[in-house]
């Protein structure tokens, strides 16, 4: 009955933003690209992947439109990922539940955006649904020119709606689907944080391990959101077979992967480390120094993807969105595996070939020197 009445209410509040957002028509046509001065990208999902997976848009947005100021709402809860995010000019935090909770906050949030007369507006939630958070600050932002992929509807309140992709097209691509729709461009469809200028945090979490610069490392994650996550034990069972083969094995979580991370350690030998829930700049300096990154279909595999110096992350995949997800990286390896007959010495084997490939390179090897 709940979900009945939430697909009512936001039936009626599509409506209702459609009769707001409402404007005299205007098309790509009439966009005059030399006079955008001020862009505004709207993200403020809380999953951390999702805020990675937007810098390829945000990077070709820089280089078609260098004249002009990029700001982009981000969610409040990733805040301090937005010093590795290149390209944008101005940050604007958002949190949902707590505008959820004061609607005069929110409105004061939009009058705000109102103010600084966007040229450009671009509603980069994913467009497999309507995200009426996200519609609802693209639509009343008072932007010249709306940009947003028209899904349930959403299309009626943009000046320019963008048709949805095939299902198979990757996530990066249907970011930058909606700067095509009204510029050609072929831009990098990876996404790549800024490049790390301090790696102390790395020679410190070595340090405390025990471990040797000239040993090869693999860092594992063994969480996902729910029948995305492949079984802890799996991740154990490869994590012994890296450290028998002589790697140095840390197994790192975040707050919502605590379970399982508690459950592939009881299942692990002693030359298995855990690292614990770290800090975003001590896990992407820990992943820039080591050889292989190891996780399932995760947020932090994204964070991962996108570290430089870029070594090499292999993702397991329990369910099949790896043409819409799997990292883009040279050397990274996407698996798709059947929980229940996990092929534990395939996926050894696939991670071992890169650590050989990789193993003691100038990049890795000066990051903790």
């Amino acid at each position: 009955m709940a979900s009945v009445f939430e697909r009512q209410l936001k039936r009626l509040g599509l409506f209702g933003l459609t009769r707001l957002s409402r404007t005299p028509r205007q098309g790509r046509a009439d966009i005059d690209h030399t006079a955008v001065r001020r862009i505004l990208v709207v993200r403020p999902d809380e999953r951390i992947g999702n805020a990675i997976l937007i810098i390829p848009l945000l990077n070709a947005l820089r280089g078609h439109y260098p004249q002009a100021r990029l700001s982009l709402v981000m969610a409040r809860r990733y805040w301090d990922l937005r010093e590795w995010i290149p390209s944008v000019d101005e940050f604007i935090p958002f949190d949902k539940r707590s505008y959820a909770r004061n609607p005069i906050a929110f409105a004061a949030f939009i009058r705000r955006l109102r103010k600084c007369r966007y040229d450009l507006v671009f509603d980069a939630a994913g467009d497999h649904s309507v995200s009426f958070t996200h519609l609802a600050i693209a639509a009343c932002s008072g932007g010249r020119f709306r940009i947003g992929h028209d899904r349930g509807g959403a299309g009626q309140c943009y000046e320019v709606p963008v048709p949805v992709a095939p299902d198979d097209r990757h996530e990066t691509e249907r970011h930058l689907d909606l700067l095509r729709a009204i510029a050609a461009v072929d831009p990098d469809p990876r996404p790549l944080l800024k490049p790390l200028a301090d790696h102390g945090a790395a020679e410190r979490i070595w340090r405390d391990q025990g471990w040797r610069s000239d040993k090869p490392t693999v860092i594992i994650h063994p969480g996902a959101r729910g029948r995305k996550r492949w079984p802890a034990v799996h991740f154990a069972a490869v994590a012994n077979r890296l450290a028998a083969q002589g790697c140095q094995v840390g197994v790192v979580w975040g707050p919502a992967d605590t379970q399982a991370a508690e459950e592939m350690m009881r299942a692990v030998d002693s030359g298995v480390r855990p690292l614990g829930i770290l800090r975003f700049h001590d896990f992407v300096a820990a992943v820039a120094a080591a050889e292989v990154f190891f996780s399932g279909d995760c947020g932090p595999m994204h964070l991962a993807a996108a570290t430089p110096p870029r070594q090499a992350v292999v993702t397991v995949f329990v369910v099949d969105k790896l043409a819409r997800y799997r990292p883009l990286g040279p050397r990274d390896i996407a698996v798709l595996d059947d929980p229940d007959h996990p092929d534990i010495a395939g996926i050894t084997a696939r991670i071992l070939s890169l650590v050989e490939i990789g193993a003691l390179t100038a990049a890795s090897r000066s990051a903790i020197a």
